[in-house]
């Protein structure tokens, strides 16, 4: 988080946006918000997560994303310990943001009122998706997602394939006719590489997409655990 100079007050209140992103999702609405990778949309309600799917024109095969963090991370997503090894180096110690798919204990509490459609949008053979090191204000709002049991799943703010919007104004109009609340944090921290987060399969290594900060990354694995990541022709 920002740490303001002693005396001085915090430029941006991660906590009080946060908790209103929270109020307005858990009660059903759709939030547009910035994480480190792009402008999001996040729901909770079936009728707000199938909204943001279908108004998005999202293909059937793409998933809806769990809100994550490392703290959610942790909680519901099993990997070995060798894969948590490389998430941490990734995440904790190199400090870049990735996009995790990795199996999911669907008996944790926090998705005991989630509705089956939305289930069955956002797993894929038993996985789910989340994103770590998405900012100070995702990691607070997914905190409280852990913290009150509501489970929220959300997606890049634009239409399909039109490509991630690093700042709020960029997003289509249709797409911000969709919110109940916009936070707007300007330019996001990676929007110099245009594109949105790495995304791994962490069963087998593969990589589903070749985002920011895709070649660290790679680096990372090759170098410090001898991994080679799998490459689909789809995704290099």
């Amino acid at each position: 988080m920002l740490k303001p100079e002693p005396g001085t007050a915090s430029l941006i209140d991660y906590e009080a946006d946060a908790q209103r992103v929270f109020d307005v999702v858990a009660n059903g609405g759709t939030a547009i918000m910035p994480v480190t990778t792009g402008y999001a949309l996040l729901g909770a309600s079936r009728d707000s997560v199938m909204g943001i799917f279908n108004n998005k024109k999202r293909a059937p095969t793409k998933v809806t994303a769990l809100c994550g963090s490392m703290e959610v991370f942790e909680a519901v997503q099993i990997v070995g310990d060798e894969q948590r090894r490389v998430i941490d180096a990734i995440t904790q110690f190199f400090r870049l943001p990735l996009a995790v798919i990795a199996p999911v204990r669907l008996d944790h509490p926090l998705f005991d009122n989630v509705h089956a459609d939305i289930l069955a949008q956002s797993r894929r053979d038993g996985t789910m998706l989340t994103l770590i090191n998405g900012g100070a204000l995702a990691d607070a709002v997914a905190h409280l997602s852990l913290k009150h049991r509501v489970a929220m799943f959300g997606s890049s703010a634009n239409i399909s394939t039109k490509g991630t919007k690093f700042r709020l104004e960029d997003i289509e109009p249709e797409i911000r006719a969709m919110a109940d609340i916009e936070i707007d944090y300007g330019p996001v921290r990676w929007n110099a590489y245009g594109k949105s987060s790495t995304i791994i399969d962490f069963r087998d290594y593969t990589v589903v997409r070749a985002g920011i900060a895709y070649e660290q990354i790679e680096h990372i694995l090759r170098k410090h655990f001898s991994i080679t990541l799998k490459v689909p022709a789809a995704a290099a």
